[in-house]
């Protein structure tokens, strides 16, 4: 059976032994035996008593570190990573008849092509992918007959990969399902796979044949080894343009160097038998091989440069004929071929480590270290089987025990001799001894059978079990060697206690009995068939009684998932307490909804000529409070004073009245600012410097017009406009004489500018 081996980059990928796996390089064995025995111990070789020496050479598959610019053309199985053709994302930009998509697509990885690494390439029309990020949106030739076959410097598409590149037409239905071409990735850093899947695409015009002339072909792009693979699905040829001529291959930037599958640089046939090509990278690599025994002990060290020297990675392993005697690990075997000498040990895994930088890089542009490991799983072929059979493999406080060696009656040798040895968990030469005093064994005459005494234990140990591990190694006539164990268990009386407790009115189990009762429990048990006793201390606890008190404003949901919107002190329920006991809550709710906010401003309303406001918290029922004031600030006194801004026209104070339980109500008053302001003088001296005429003086009139009437009722003046005024003279221009005048006004404020107002009143003329 083959092994399993692992590819380790900064984490570990595991793949099968046997298969060439184009994704990854990869090691296994060259000659893994095909021997039913070695199959069924999953032995690669074996090392016998008859053929003492072996060479174990890896059958392994690597990349090239350095890149030559050339490919190698192999035909491999059908096997695409996607198996639909039509999984991942569409590239529906795709469609338009003989036109590269419009876009890039991002590769997940640096790929080389013809010794260029690119981060980019470009999806054709015609079964091509194209590294020339150029070529996005432009046109894709599509009738190259007169240019094949490749490589062509002249070629119209250069610099991409074939698969295969035809005149077909992604924008029309072939009449199938799925029909498109397809972008996935697949795998894992450094082993992942590139694919672009053209999937029922139609020969240019053949569109809606049902499904006869059409193309399924994928290219897959593998990380780290630059290898290009080209699965053909199905292709009819089509003979609308370049006589159904077709290419699968590949071509480098200038048309100097390509390489196609065999019998497809230039074919117009069909494929409806599936194929698949792969185009492998070639160049040189520096490889190296270290060999283990295990996973970590180093045996040898090669490096191997591009040359075939089997020399370089093999590893010659031999039968140490000096020492076989002795020991319980097994047969001994050497490395030989000019290393130094190390015994070592079979059967076990001899391990090869093999690490070489590829021309693939990561994203950071370095080149990708694949470390390669593969355990060679190398047996010893010999008749050496025995069995191990105690009296009991689990003994009981006080018992004594026999563990017998037999080997089968067909068995061709015979037990020369036994050695035993006793040990713990520790497996150390200290426990070795301990297990020696503590059982005192003996043997039989020939040492077949191991005599061990009751075990000598005190209570000190305090543990239940002890294990002891019981080694044999065997050697047989023939020379060779085998080693057994057996575990045995010695249960011993603990007398457990254990302290618990129980609420009241209830029972626990212990040890399939119910206790109700407080005090000290025993029942007689048996461990693993041994007896033993276990003792219970039960306490029993109280149950209790609380009363949850709640004020709230609002109608309250309780524990009891009921909405309480009265006083109550009703509602009960039972919760488990502390101890897990069951306990009896009772709900105690006020309901209290009084509160209510309430604003007292002072003056209701601003004018120009008092723009001061007070607020004032009037609420019923609240302990504190916060205002909002117009313009942003906030307080929590009881009454706080706003400046009104006299070029809005109102302004909003808003105050949140809090309870004493947390409640809260809010309130709003709105003050508007009262713009119209007039002033009639009551008295005027005509002729002099100070206060000579009659005027109103106002703020926000519209329309004014003032008549002035002596005592007789005559009009003596007039004026209009709240720039007009009475200098004291007559309407013939005569001076009034000293005394009471009676002036009546009409006016209009920007208020109410449809509304007049009148105004009467008396002037005083003072000469």
């Amino acid at each position: 059976m083959k092994n399993i081996f692992k590819l380790m980059w900064l984490g570990v990928l595991a793949f099968s032994g046997t298969n060439v796996i184009a994704q990854c390089p990869e090691v296994g064995y060259e000659r893994s035996s095909l021997n039913p025995r070695y199959v069924a111990n999953n032995w690669d070789t074996a090392i016998t008593c008859n053929v003492p020496s072996l060479v174990l050479r890896p059958d392994y598959t690597v990349t090239a570190m350095t890149l030559n610019g050339q490919y190698q053309v192999d035909a491999i199985p059908f096997n695409p990573p996607d198996t639909s053709f039509w999984y991942g994302r569409q590239l529906t930009n795709v469609n338009q008849d003989d036109y590269y998509d419009t876009d890039t697509i991002g590769l997940p990885f640096p790929f080389n092509f013809f010794k260029v690494n690119y981060r980019y390439a470009v999806v054709g029309p015609n079964g091509n992918v194209t590294f020339d990020i150029n070529k996005k949106n432009q046109h894709c030739q599509y009738d190259y007959q007169s240019y094949l076959p490749i490589p062509r410097a002249d070629f119209p598409e250069l610099n991409q990969i074939y698969g295969i590149y035809e005149d077909i037409h992604p924008g029309t239905s072939s009449g199938r399902p799925h029909q498109g071409i397809y972008k996935s990735v697949y795998g894992e850093y450094p082993c992942r796979k590139l694919v672009v899947s053209y999937n029922n695409i139609p020969g240019y015009g053949h569109s809606s044949t049902g499904g006869v002339n059409y193309g399924t072909y994928q290219i897959v792009c593998y990380e780290g080894t630059n290898i290009i693979e080209v699965h053909v699905k199905h292709r009819t040829s089509q003979t609308t343009t370049n006589n159904g001529m077709g290419i699968i291959g590949i071509q480098n930037a200038d048309g100097t160097a390509a390489y196609a599958a065999p019998g497809r640089n230039n074919f117009n046939t069909d494929i409806t038998t599936p194929e698949a090509w792969r185009f492998t990278p070639l160049g040189d690599t520096n490889i190296n091989f270290k060999w283990y025994r295990g996973s970590d002990t180093l045996v040898a060290h090669r490096i191997k440069s591009g040359s075939d020297d089997p020399g370089n990675d093999t590893l010659i392993l031999a039968f140490d004929t000096l020492n076989q005697g002795g020991g319980r690990h097994g047969t001994f075997i050497k490395v030989e071929g000019g290393l130094r000498v190390q015994n070592i040990t079979v059967p076990q895994d001899i391990t090869l480590n093999m690490k070489f930088l590829s021309a693939g890089v990561n994203n950071a542009g370095q080149p990708i270290l694949y470390d390669l490991v593969y355990t060679f799983h190398v047996g010893v072929d010999k008749d050496t089987a025995f069995t191990m059979t105690p009296d009991r493999r689990v003994v009981c406080q006080g018992q004594d025990n026999r563990v017998s060696i037999t080997i089968p009656s067909d068995a061709s040798s015979s037990i020369k001799s036994v050695r035993w040895l006793l040990t713990d968990t520790s497996m150390s030469e200290t426990s070795s001894t301990r297990m020696a005093q503590l059982l005192r064994p003996h043997f039989n005459a020939d040492s077949t059978q191991l005599i061990l005494q009751p075990y000598q234990w005190t209570p000190m140990m305090k543990k239940q079990f002890d294990t002891v591990y019981v080694f044999a190694d065997v050697t047989f006539g023939n020379g060779c060697m085998n080693h057994d164990s057996v575990m045995l268990v010695y249960v011993h009386r603990l007398d457990s206690v254990l302290d618990t407790h129980v609420c009241q009115g209830k029972s626990f189990t212990f040890e399939g009995h119910e206790y109700s009762q407080i005090g000290h429990h025993s029942v007689d048990i048996t461990v693993e068939g041994c007896p033993d006793t276990r003792n219970l201390n039960l306490d029993v606890k109280d149950t209790n009684f609380v009363v949850q008190r709640v004020k709230d404003c609002h109608p309250y949901t309780w524990v009891d998932d009921s909405t309480y919107s009265v006083s109550t002190n009703a509602p009960s329920i039972t919760l488990v307490n502390r101890f897990g006991c069951d306990s009896t809550v009772n709900l105690n709710f006020t309901f209290d909804n009084s509160l209510h906010a309430l604003i007292e401003a002072t003056p209701q309303n601003a004018t120009l000529d008092h723009l001061n406001i007070q607020f004032k918290d009037v609420s019923l029922n609240s302990t504190s409070r916060r205002w909002l004031l117009p313009d942003g600030s906030n307080s929590s006194e009881p009454t706080v004073y706003y400046n009104f801004d006299p070029n809005f026209d109102s302004a909003t104070a808003r105050l949140i009245a809090i309870s004493s339980f947390g409640c809260e109500d809010t309130a709003y008053t709105t003050i508007h600012l009262l713009k119209e302001s007039i002033w009639f003088p009551n008295a005027f001296t005509p002729g002099r410097a100070e206060n000579p005429v009659f005027q109103v003086k106002g703020v926000g009139i519209v329309s004014l017009h003032v008549e002035i009437f002596n005592r007789r009722g005559e009009m003596v003046g007039r004026f209009d406009g709240i720039d007009g005024y009475w200098d004291g003279q007559d309407l013939n221009g005569s001076e009034c004489p000293q005394g009471a005048y009676v002036y009546v006004a009409k006016y209009t404020n920007i208020l109410n500018p449809q509304n007049p107002v009148s105004k009467k009143g008396t002037i005083l003329v003072i000469r």
